[in-house]
C-alpha cells in the first residue's frame, strides 16, 4: 500500500514538472483538480486507513506508538483550529519592504520547517491551556479532562467508573 502511495507521489511530482515544463503556471500546475491529486489523495486516504488499522490491531504490541497516535487523536481538532491564527501570527510582523519577517529572515526550506515547529509547539500549548478551561468542549471539540485527584480515585476503586465495572458492582 505505501508502495503504491509513494508510486503515487512520484507520479504527481513527474506530471507536476512537465506541466511546469510546457510553460504552465506553477498555480495552474499544483491547482487541487488535477488528476493526478486524484488519484494521490485517493491512496493517501487509503494509506492512511491501513495504518490505522495496523496500529488498533497491533496496539498492546506497540504502546509507544499507540500512546502517540492517542495523543494526536485528542489534540486533533483543537490543533486544527487554533493553528491558522498562530501562523497568521508568525507571519504578521513584516520588513521594511513588506514581506513577512520569517520569510526574509530564513530561506524558504527552513523558514518553513522553523514555522512548522514553531506552530505546532504553540498550538499544542494553547490546545493544552484550552482543555483545562471550563467548557472546554467548546474549544477544543473534547470534554474537559479530569482533575488528577478524581482520576486516581477512580483508579484505586474496584472497578473503576466503566460501565463493566458499574455492572459488576451492582451483580455482588
Amino acid at each position: 500500500m505505501f508502495a503504491l502511495a509513494a508510486l503515487t507521489v512520484v507520479g504527481g511530482q513527474v506530471l507536476f514538472r512537465v506541466r511546469l515544463n510546457d510553460e504552465t503556471a506553477p498555480i495552474v500546475a499544483s491547482a487541487v483538480f488535477q488528476p493526478a491529486n486524484f488519484v494521490l489523495y485517493v491512496v493517501l486516504v487509503a494509506a492512511v486507513y491501513t495504518t490505522g488499522l495496523l496500529l488498533a490491531r497491533n496496539r498492546s504490541r506497540l504502546p509507544g506508538l499507540t500512546r502517540f497516535a492517542s495523543f494526536g487523536a485528542q489534540r486533533s481538532f483543537g490543533v486544527f483550529l487554533v493553528h491558522v491564527m498562530v501562523l497568521s501570527m508568525l507571519l504578521l510582523p513584516k520588513t521594511a519592504d513588506g514581506t513577512p519577517w520569517l520569510v526574509a529572515v530564513l530561506p524558504s526550506p527552513f523558514g518553513t520547517a522553523v514555522a512548522y515547529v514553531v506552530t505546532l509547539a504553540v498550538t499544542l500549548g494553547i490546545v493544552g491551556l484550552l482543555s483545562r478551561a471550563p467548557k472546554a468542549q467548546w474549544w477544543v471539540g473534547r470534554p474537559r479532562p479530569a482533575k488528577r485527584k478524581a482520576r486516581a480515585q477512580a483508579r484505586s476503586e474496584p472497578g473503576g467508573q466503566s460501565l463493566a465495572g458499574i455492572a459488576r458492582n451492582r451483580a455482588s
